[in-house]
């Protein structure tokens, strides 16, 4: 093994045993066995049935922003999405998101800057979704509200958060349209840059920049759900209370700094988030926990089972684009 493989290696274990030391003392402990022996079986259930929903509706909007189609995605695009998923959770620093342009290219016959293009568009939709949560939910958990922001800051925050993922398409294009200006006497970069560019073009319309909307904020309404669900099967907590603990830990994994299996500071940023809303931080641990084991579990048997069934040939880019 050579030097760089080693730290890469060091450091990814070090991420999750280092935040599993700091959040897991005694009590902490005490409080995660008594709450998994006391846990409801029910709502772990459910919470975990909506993880292939959840990715149901992300391979939808994959495929709007892939083809300006808003419709019933393919199988090899769902297949493609529950993997990119099972390596963001196996692979630590975000290094599973390589894995979409290679899929996407070699199954779907897209262009790798042409998905990177669209899996960028998404990150970028899926933050200002998050923001927009964190920061109305925040509202009204956060009694003094968090830092300089009273509650009255972080509603007009969420606000400025949805109105930023309304106009994004439309600020994408005008972007792409200054950088095409900028190095139109250079066509060799112009090209490969434009390409990151075509997921924005493909929701130009009315109906698909309110699609890709809708789909985003579904994607995260369901994510709170399967996140009230998981930690009310151990506590008795209010929907503001889940919704910003789960927006301010999803805002930590989007940091290239989680370690394998997305254990580290996605679940020290629930706990410290649902101690800020008057709760213990032990209590915080075990939600957060439990929370994170029921998308590990789902995401887990999503990829056996992608990767059990038959591929079929590989999908032309223009047969996709057609449906």
């Amino acid at each position: 093994m050579n030097r760089s493989r080693l730290l890469w290696t060091v450091a990814a274990l070090a991420v999750p045993t280092l935040a599993l030391w700091w959040m897991l003392d005694e009590k902490a402990i005490a409080e995660l066995v008594r709450a998994a022996r006391n846990a409801n079986g029910w709502l772990l259930l459910f919470a975990l049935s909506l993880v292939p929903l959840i990715q149901l509706v992300r391979a939808m909007r994959f495929d709007l922003m892939l083809s300006g189609h808003l419709r019933w995605p393919s199988y090899e695009l769902y297949r493609i999405g529950c993997l990119l998923l099972f390596f963001n959770y196996a692979l630590p620093f975000r290094a599973g998101e390589l894995s979409f342009p290679i899929l996407a290219k070699r199954r779907l016959g897209i262009a790798a800057s042409s998905s990177t293009g669209v899996l960028m568009f998404t990150r970028v939709l899926d933050l200002l979704a998050v923001v927009t949560f964190a920061a109305t939910a925040g509202s009204v958990a956060l009694k003094e509200g968090v830092g300089p922001f009273s509650r009255g800051a972080l509603l007009a925050v969420g606000v400025a958060g949805l109105l930023c993922a309304i106009l994004l398409p439309v600020t994408g294009r005008f972007a792409h349209s200054g950088i095409v200006r900028a190095l139109k006497r250079f066509p060799r970069v112009e090209r490969p840059i434009s390409k990151l560019f075509d997921g924005v073009h493909n929701v130009r319309t009315t109906r698909q920049q309110l699609g890709s909307l809708l789909l985003t904020f579904t994607v995260w309404g369901l994510q709170v759900v399967m996140s009230y669900a998981a930690a009310n099967a151990v506590a008795d907590l209010a929907l503001p209370q889940v919704v910003f603990a789960q927006s301010v830990s999803s805002l930590a994994f989007a940091l290239p700094i989680n370690g394998i299996a997305g254990v580290g500071p996605t679940q020290a940023a629930w706990a410290l988030a649902l101690e800020r809303t008057g709760e213990t931080f032990e209590l915080g641990v075990t939600t957060a926990l439990i929370w994170q084991a029921v998308p590990l579990i789902g995401v887990l048997l999503l990829a056996a089972l992608v990767a059990a069934t038959p591929k079929g040939p590989p999908v032309a880019a223009a047969e996709q684009a057609e449906g």
